[in-house]
């Protein structure tokens, strides 16, 4: 296995939370949204981490029209595509996913889908009725963002324990290739001894 190098990563491009350039945040996220549904069109993509880009999909879908009245709204998007990208990393495609980082993945999509339905609540509001409840709308989108930190603790322990379980496997290889060249030094050791005493034995005969 190869030593961990720099994370795999969806997008190549910085992410921050907020822009100052409403416009450059807009096509920021246009670009993300776009990424993220080739990625989802792709065959080679795992179901559960499918499901997860889906649910995001619909996220980054409502975070126009959201954000435009609660600035907490695209920090939650910006959060759950962050978490996304961990997610990425964690997953080998050649090995079966573990049953607890299979159990975190499902929990991540299920909170996406409540924050997304939380979003079309408030977007379903007449423009009064959502002025007038501004305040219990940012404190529910203000959670949400918690949570999001705390998934995103789950993935990065996560991704601290594969690393190093790689580590460990590496310095395991590193040990039997020590311990092989060691017995192969000590087999040179006794063929080199012997070559001598037949060098000795055929001056002796002769």
């Amino acid at each position: 296995m190869q030593v961990p190098g720099p994370s795999r990563r969806f997008f190549l491009f910085p992410q921050r939370k907020r822009w100052k350039d409403s416009t450059t945040a807009r096509l920021t996220l246009d670009a993300v949204r776009t990424s993220l549904e080739l990625i989802n069109y792709s065959a080679d993509i795992c179901p559960p981490l499918k499901s997860a880009v889906g649910a995001v999909i619909g996220l980054c879908n409502l975070a126009d029209r959201v954000a435009a009245c609660d600035a907490n709204a695209e920090t939650l998007v910006w959060r759950s595509i962050a978490i996304l990208d961990m997610i990425y990393n964690l997953i080998d495609v050649n090995k079966p996913i573990p049953s607890d980082l299979l159990q975190s993945i499902v929990h991540f999509e299920q909170l996406v889908v409540e924050i997304r339905t939380a979003m079309e609540d408030i977007m379903k509001k007449k423009r009064v009725p959502r002025v007038l409840h501004l305040r219990r709308n940012e404190s529910q989108l203000a959670k949400f963002t918690a949570r999001l930190d705390s998934a995103a603790e789950i993935f990065t322990i996560g991704s601290m324990t594969v690393q190093r379980m790689s580590l460990a496997r590496i310095e395991d290889k590193v040990e039997t290739v020590s311990t092989v060249a060691s017995a192969l030094e000590h087999s040179n050791v006794l063929l080199r001894d012997q070559v001598k005493f037949l060098q000795l034995a055929i001056v002796f005969l002769a």
